[in-house]
């Protein structure tokens, strides 16, 4: 018999901090709570001395992006820790990963850029395509926090699989979209890097397995892995999924560590939630959405619930199935 993961589902609003609390959505219900910002706000970490600084700080007011590193790093310090390094990163590195997008992306299939993330030292392999590999698990497994917060000065491109329009070819170059004037209706970027929404979906206490031996503070303590996924919806209309596992302390039930972390580079989206701008809190629900595709999905006592052509309804409601988009360029590139 095939077994189910049982989940548990929450829903972060991203309000600004500093305009309202945060709101806590657990199955259904609106639950206020409370919002330490001391952690991130009132440290030297960010008093802003210039532009660039005062940018990370609008960023982190984020409620939503906010509860995703308080998630993601409950320590203060580690978190304090990986933020300076985020925001140490210098502009070249931007012109690196647009160099190696262009080279490697899913028009270019001769260059079978889906083995990520692959052999990133086998010796058959080109050497661009290796760095793109090795780049690519940089970029959203260590240094997601810069791309989000960069997520304006990228361009995505329809990714062909998940749409039925005849005009976008999966062999498609981006040569071929010029020459087609296709740039305005199958390119998108989004303006801004605000986030509206997080969903969390962390299993049962009793699906965490693998538990281990850790020395933590000169102390040696069993931890067990806690696998987790996230979902986070920008203010445009488009959401990424993201997955991490955490060593949490068997006893306490604290996190003690990150084994894992890795936010997938597609947009996802319904097809007409970018056209609800400024409505789209009052339109759609990411925690709803997320909520309705996996009780209908796991085969859980929640699939009555969901049925399918309930899942249906709710995707036509928004303009049919999710499409996605994928890393093509970056506008600051194009502006040079």
């Amino acid at each position: 018999m095939k077994k189910y993961m049982k989940y548990g589902l929450i829903s972060l609003m991203g309000l600004p901090i500093a305009a309202a609390p945060a709101i806590l959505i657990a199955c259904n219900q609106e639950v206020k709570s409370q919002t330490d910002n001391a952690s991130i706000f009132n440290q030297s970490l960010i008093q802003p001395k210039n532009k660039h600084e005062s940018a990370w700080k609008r960023f982190l007011s984020n409620s939503s992006i906010n509860n995703l590193l308080k998630d993601i790093y409950p320590n203060e310090q580690q978190r304090n820790k990986y933020i300076r390094s985020q925001m140490a990163i210098d502009d070249g590195y931007l012109t690196e990963v647009r160099e190696t997008f262009i080279y490697n992306n899913n028009l270019n299939n001769e260059n079978d850029s889906s083995s990520f993330p692959g052999d990133l030292y086998n010796r058959n392999t080109p050497y661009k395509h290796n760095k793109k590999n090795q780049l690519t698990f940089e970029l959203f497994e260590k240094n997601w926090l810069w791309y989000l917060f960069n997520i304006s000065k990228f361009i995505y491109i329809l990714d062909p699989e998940t749409t039925d329009d005849p005009t976008v070819l999966v062999n498609q170059s981006l040569e071929d979209l010029v020459a087609q004037n296709g740039l305005n209706t199958k390119f998108v970027s989004v303006s801004t890097n605000d986030f509206t929404e997080m969903v969390k979906i962390q299993p049962e206490a009793h699906e965490n397995k693998n538990i281990e031996t850790m020395v933590v503070d000169g102390k040696e303590i069993k931890v067990k892995e806690v696998y987790s996924t996230y979902y986070l919806l920008h203010k445009e209309g488009y959401w990424f999924y993201i997955t991490s596992t955490q060593f949490v302390n068997e006893a306490t039930n604290e996190v003690v560590g990150l084994k894992t972390f890795r936010l997938y580079e597609y947009l996802n989206t319904l097809p007409n939630l970018p056209t609800y701008k400024e409505e789209l809190r009052h339109k759609f629900s990411l925690h709803k959405y997320i909520d309705a595709k996996i009780g209908s999905e796991s085969g859980s006592a929640l699939k009555g619930k969901y049925s399918e052509l309930f899942i249906k309804n709710l995707e036509e409601a928004h303009g049919g199935q999710p499409i996605k988009y994928f890393i093509i360029d970056n506008l600051v590139a194009n502006k040079k």
